[in-house]
C-alpha cells in the first residue's frame, strides 16, 4: 500500500490522518493525544523555508521532496556494504537494521545483553509505556517542524540503555531508505560509568528520511558517535539530535557527508555539569549539485567545560556545504573552554559554503575562539610536487587528502575504528580525485 501526497505541512497532516489509526500506540490515549498535538502544531507552523534563520541556506522542503509516501516493503534483515571494513579484531556488539522508518526483522530477535536493554516502540509501548512519554511529550512541544512530523507519523522507534561495564560495546544501525517517508527515532541513555561506541550509516536513495536523536550521558559516561551520511542523488536526509552531558561526561562525534541530495545534520549539546566535555568533528566531500548542512549548538552551562568543533571539505561542481555552528557561555560557565573552526577547498569557481561560526559568552573567565576559512588548492606545493615528479591529479589528491586528515585523525570518535583514511580516500574517488 501506498498512500502519496504533495508535500505541503498540510498533506503530511492529512496522510498521518489517513493512517492514525494503524500507528504503533494508537489504542493508548496518551500517545494518540500527543500525535494528535504534534499534527496540529506542524499544520501550524508549516514545513521549513529559507525565511526562517536556521533554514537560511537550505532550500526548501517542498522544492526537495515532490511527493511522499509510506512504503509497505518487507522487513527481512537487511545487509549492505557499510563501507568501513572493520577487521576481525573489531568485536561489534550489536547490529541494528532499519528499512524505510521500521526495524527490520521482528522485535523480539534485537539483542539483549546483561549491561545493554534495546527494545522497538512496540515492545516498549507494552512493556514500559512510562519511559517513552517524556521525550515523546516533549516532541509534542517542539518548536522543530521536523520533531512535530516525526512524532505524528513515527512507526518504531529504538530506546537503548547502558549500564557500567568493563567493555566497550560497539552498536551498528544502518538505515536503508527506497523512497517516501521514513522516520526513525533513537533514545539512547547512558548510565553512571558507562561507555560505548555507537555507529549510524544512514543509506537514503529517494524520499525523505527524517532521524530524530535523544541522548543523555550520565557522570562519568563516554560515548563515541560515528555518523554516516549516505549518497542518493534523490534523497533528502534530515537528521536532529539533541545531548545531555553530566559531570566529567564525554561525548564526540564524527560527521561524514557522502554526497547526497540533500543532507542536513543538526546538532543540540548541553554541558550540564563542570568536567563535561563533547568534540565535533565532520568530513564533506561534495560534487555536482550536492548540498550537505552543519547546524549545531554546543551550550556550557557549568564550570569548567571545554568543547571542540572542527569541519573541514572540499567541494567541486555546483556542490554547496552549509555550516552554522554556534557557541552559548552561559553566565555560570567560569573556565569554560568552546573552540570552532571550519575550513573549505573549492575546486570550482561554482562551488559554495556558506559559513556562519558565533560565539554567544555571559561570563568573562572563559577561553573561546572561532574561524572560518576557505580558498583553492596553494599553487605553489603544486607546482612543487609535480617538479619532483608526481602527476598532476596524484599531486591534486596528495595536497586534498593532507588538507582533510586532521579532521579524521584528531577525532575521538574514530579511536577504536581506524578508517579515517579509508573514508577520505572513497570520497576521492567519487570527486574522481
Amino acid at each position: 500500500m501506498s498512500i502519496q501526497t504533495m508535500t505541503t505541512a498540510k498533506s503530511f497532516v492529512d496522510l498521518y490522518a489517513a493512517e492514525k489509526a494503524r500507528l504503533p500506540g494508537a489504542d493508548l490515549p496518551w500517545l494518540a493525544a500527543l500525535r494528535e498535538q504534534a499534527a496540529a502544531r506542524l499544520l501550524e507552523l508549516g514545513l521549513p523555508t529559507a525565511r526562517m534563520e536556521q533554514w537560511r541556506y537550505t532550500p526548501a522542503l517542498a522544492n526537495r521532496i515532490g511527493t511522499v509516501s509510506f512504503t509497505e516493503g518487507g522487513l527481512e534483515a537487511i545487509g549492505g556494504h557499510t563501507g568501513l571494513e572493520l577487521g576481525d579484531s573489531t568485536r561489534i556488539s550489536t547490529r541494528i537494521a532499519w528499512q524505510d522508518g521500521r526495524i527490520a526483522g521482528p522485535a523480539a530477535a534485537l539483542p539483549a545483553l546483561p549491561f545493554l536493554k534495546i527494545r522497538s516502540l512496540e515492545t516498549l509501548l507494552a512493556e514500559d509505556p512510562d519511559l517513552a512519554h517524556p521525550a515523546l511529550a516533549a516532541d509534542a512541544e517542539s518548536e522543530s517542524a521536523m520533531a512535530l512530523l516525526n512524532l505524528a507519523l513515527l512507526r518504531d522507534a529504538l530506546f537503548v540503555e547502558l549500564g557500567e561495564t568493563e567493555a566497550r560495546p560497539l552498536l551498528w544501525s544502518r538505515q536503508e531508505a527506497s523512497g517516501g517517508l521514513a522516520n526513525t527515532r533513537l533514545q539512547m541513555t547512558l548510565q553512571t560509568g558507562a561507555a560505548a561506541t555507537l555507529v549510524e550509516e544512514i543509506d537514503s536513495r529517494a524520499g525523505l528520511s527524517n532521524r530524530r536523536t535523544t541522548i543523555a550521558l550520565a557522570d562519568g559516561t563516554s560515548l563515541r558517535h560515528v555518523i554516516l551520511l549516505g549518497e542518493g542523488q534523490d534523497a533528502t536526509d534530515l537528521g536532529e539530535m539533541q545531548l545531555r552531558l553530566g559531570r566529567d561526561a564525554r561525548y564526540s562525534v564524527f560527521l561524514r557527508y557522502g554526497g547526497s541530495g540533500l543532507a542536513r545534520q543538526a546538532i543540540d549539546i548541553d554541558l550540564t555539569a563542570p568536567g563535561a566535555e563533547a568534540q565535533i568533528n565532520g568530513l564533506y566531500l561534495l560534487g555536482g549539485r550536492a548540498h550537505g548542512d552543519l547546524t549545531s549548538h554546543i551550550r556550557h552551562q557549568a564550570p569548567g567545560t571545554s568543547s571542540t568543533t572542527l569541519f573541514k571539505g572540499v567541494l567541486d561542481d555546483r556542490a554547496r556545504q552549509v555550516f552554522r555552528g554556534k557557541i552559548t557561555v552561559e553566565a555560570g560557565a567560569a573556565r569554560s573552554d568552546g573552540r570552532m573552526s571550519n575550513k573549505t577547498l573549492l575546486l570550482s569557481d561554482k562551488a559554495e559554503i556558506d559559513s556562519k561560526p558565533e560565539l554567544m559568552i555571559f561570563h568573562d573567565e572563559v577561553q573561546c575562539a572561532h574561524g572560518a576559512t576557505s580558498g583553492k588548492l596553494d599553487e605553489q606545493a603544486l607546482f612543487y610536487l609535480r617538479s619532483r615528479g608526481l602527476p598532476l591529479e596524484e599531486a591534486r589528491k596528495l595536497l586534498i587528502r593532507s588538507f582533510l586528515s586532521e579532521a579524521a585523525e584528531g577525532a575521538e570518535a574514530l579511536r577504536d575504528l581506524p578508517v579515517g583514511d579509508l573514508l577520505i580516500d572513497k570520497q576521492l574517488q567519487r570527486l574522481g580525485q
